[in-house]
């Protein structure tokens, strides 16, 4: 099928839209911004570039499809984060502490701050597909 954007010779059907006064100047208004005096000429035009436009869809569901795989690969790490910070507790009510506790800090500042910036994803997440 041809789009509408491509040059027809005889134009034999009609379409009418039937617009309220407002509606009407608003189309006018972008008609004119867009540097066209006929106001057909400018609906035909930018119905054109929906149609033309219709590949997108793919790219949403492709951004859907990354999402959900995101998100389940941010729900492993953040069941592997669980997993380390119950052993850890489990160990120091056993009064093992100091046996399975990393002496060096910068590992727990490190276990913070992803932990947090896990969240943050998740929230960011959470807003895009919802």
């Amino acid at each position: 099928m041809p789009t509408t954007s491509t040059p027809d010779p005889k134009r034999t059907n009609v379409v009418a839209v039937r617009l309220s006064d407002a509606e009407h100047a608003a189309w006018i208004e972008a008609a004119n911004g867009s540097g066209r005096q006929q106001l057909g000429r400018w609906a035909r035009e930018r119905i054109a570039d929906v149609i033309d436009a219709k590949p997108t869809r793919t790219h949403d569901a492709d951004a859907l499809h990354e999402f959900a795989r995101l998100r389940r690969e941010l729900t492993a790490i953040g069941s592997n984060l669980n997993q380390l910070t119950r052993q850890v507790n489990a160990a120091a009510a056993a009064g093992h502490f100091g046996k399975v506790m990393p002496s060096d800090t910068r590992v727990w500042k490190s276990l913070i701050t992803t932990r947090r910036l896990l969240g943050q994803i998740r929230d960011k997440l959470n807003e895009v597909s919802s």
